[in-house]
């Protein structure tokens, strides 16, 4: 399990991981843009909206991923994730 093995040091040590988790990033958040078009009733090639709604979802879990992995798995992935959708949706407030 990777949250008992020190993600930070899996994610810096081993950069092939980290190209791989890109590239499922990107594919994820395309399948993803075309779903919330289709949602939406938008073209997804046209219309910015479907694009940035899930530009910020995916950056959302990147970040809160990332700062999981550098905390050695300490904090809760679940609650980070939380907290990053609760700052989307209050429309990032200035801390």
């Amino acid at each position: 399990r990777l949250g008992a093995a020190k993600p930070e040091v899996a994610r810096k040590s081993e950069p092939h991981l980290l190209a791989a988790q890109a590239a499922r990033w990107e594919e994820m958040e395309r399948s993803v843009v075309a779903a919330v078009a289709k949602r939406a009733g938008l073209d997804a090639s046209a219309d910015l909206y479907p694009s940035l709604v899930v530009g910020a979802a995916v950056t959302a879990m990147r970040v809160s991923v990332m700062l999981w992995c550098d905390q050695g798995g300490r904090l809760s992935l679940p609650e980070l994730a939380g907290r990053a959708f609760d700052l989307l949706a209050a429309g990032l407030p200035q801390p």
